[in-house]
């Protein structure tokens, strides 16, 4: 039996952008056939869009939420979903939020860095992004088949109705501020988009119908361009777009279903695109409102960037530290030279620095000054505990004493260049008063410090409490 903790595994960087802790595979363990790791994403990240030629997956969602992103479909994933990606599937995920987002990857056969192809983003949605721009610069998609994994005509129909679910869920919580706000400049508002996507889908579903009742019918295309200004869009309400989506989706998806399968090869002529099939209208129809989503969750993320900036009109603090050195020879190009240098910060308080001597041997460095490695754990350290007494003293208790015997250990990432990887705070803790919590309420006192300490929210070293 292999048991291998969290704590001692080395992070790293994998292709898709992910920061990856294999927890167990046949690189550390009896394992052959598979691999478990922790993947973390941070707020606002989107993985590369990738797939694996050879291993399917499994991701379980363990803290955090985001968008699970496939070539044919977008869908929100929470703690405890888990979602199954199969060999060969086109995959990502957009941390949209603004905590880490956290998953648990199973992959069979384990995963491998040469298992994983990435795809140009360009490659990702098969709707043509080369017709003209919009007014506000939202691209505006030319008339091309969809290209999608082959599927049958069930969850076809299921995907063309789910749409305006998952739209639902990419905008649920927006205020009307925030659905009217334009946060990337140039770009149509989220409100505008819903629009554009609701009026769309009144000339799709027309398409959709004239298909199935006409022998080869014309299918006019449709200039969009005008119809957010000219339509006022802005001035709508996003709850009746949303219904006039479901009402129409619902009615066709009811239509679909009851047909034989010999109508999807039903064909009519786009005035711009020539024949298309039934087939082809409703993988188009799922496929605008795909192409939307990442658009729509950009916005979000810039919008939760925005909310989380001070409201006040004074400038950022800014946090000061002058560095100082001087060659003192004698061979500079060849190395021999002292690292020594000061660190003097704004209040005044100078400090002797150098490189660790694990680093640079001596006497190219200074033992008894302070390096940066070491600096890192004890900002780690100090802001930790700053954030606990805080915290303790908002509760009632009483810290009379608080001593860290924090380290910080040094690895290499994918790339082979050594990082502080993780920073293990060892606090003992005094209390007094007449109420000392038990382990359980110091134990959420430490988390939610973690939480909420700048230095830990700053860094991307994993931070444990012993």
């Amino acid at each position: 039996m292999d048991a291998v903790s969290l704590r001692v595994c080395e992070a790293f960087t994998t292709k898709d952008g992910s920061i990856i802790r294999e927890l167990l595979s046949h690189r550390n363990s009896s394992i052959k056939n598979q691999s478990l790791a922790e993947a973390t994403i941070g707020p606002g990240i989107k993985t590369e869009a990738h797939f694996h030629k050879a291993s399917e997956e499994i991701y379980y969602i363990i803290a955090g939420s985001g968008m699970m992103c496939f070539e044919d479909e977008v869908r929100r994933v929470v703690e405890g979903d888990a979602i199954s990606i199969p060999p060969g599937m086109v995959h990502w995920i957009h941390n949209d939020g603004t905590v880490e987002l956290k998953l648990l990857c199973c992959c069979a056969p384990a995963y491998e860095h040469d298992d994983t192809f990435m795809v140009d983003d360009s490659e990702i949605f098969s709707i043509a992004k080369t017709g003209p721009a919009s007014s506000l610069g939202e691209p505006v998609n030319a008339y091309s088949k969809h290209v999608s994994s082959p599927r049958s005509i069930s969850d076809l129909v299921n995907a063309y109705e789910r749409c305006v679910l998952e739209l639902s869920q990419a905008v649920e919580g927006l205020t009307t501020d925030e659905l009217k706000a334009r946060p990337i400049p140039g770009k149509w508002s989220t409100l505008e988009v819903v629009c554009h996507l609701a009026d769309t889908d009144i000339y799709f579903t027309d398409r959709i119908e004239r298909t199935l009742a006409l022998d080869n019918p014309l299918l006019m295309g449709v200039d969009e361009r005008p119809y957010p200004d000219k339509l006022q869009f802005q001035e709508q309400f996003i709850e009746e777009e949303l219904e006039l989506m479901t009402i129409l989706r619902r009615r066709t998806a009811r239509i679909l279903r009851r047909q034989p399968d010999a109508v999807w090869d039903r064909t009519g002529v786009h005035s711009t695109a020539g024949v298309v099939t039934l087939r082809d209208l409703v993988e188009k129809a799922i496929g605008h409102v795909l192409h939307h989503l990442p658009f729509i969750a950009e916005k979000r993320v810039a919008l939760v960037s925005a909310r989380v900036q001070p409201k006040s009109s004074k400038p950022p603090q800014e946090y000061l530290a002058t560095i100082e050195w001087k060659n003192l020879g004698p061979d500079f190009i060849a190395g021999k030279y002292s690292r020594e240098h000061r660190w003097t910060f704004d209040g005044g308080v100078s400090f002797a620095a150098s490189p660790s001597p694990h680093v640079v041997p001596s006497p190219w460095s200074v033992e008894a000054a302070v390096d940066p490695e070491e600096a890192l754990v004890a900002a780690a350290s100090s802001c930790h505990m700053l954030t606990f007494l805080w915290l303790a003293s908002k509760k009632g208790l009483v810290v009379d004493s608080y001593i860290d015997n924090a380290a910080g250990t040094m690895t290499k990432n994918e790339q082979r260049v050594s990082w502080v990887s993780q920073i293990k705070l060892r606090p003992k803790i005094g209390w007094s008063g007449a109420n000392h919590p038990d382990q359980a309420t110091i134990a959420e006192l430490h988390h939610v410090a973690h939480s909420q300490c700048f230095i830990a929210q700053s860094i991307k070293s994993r931070i444990v409490i012993d």
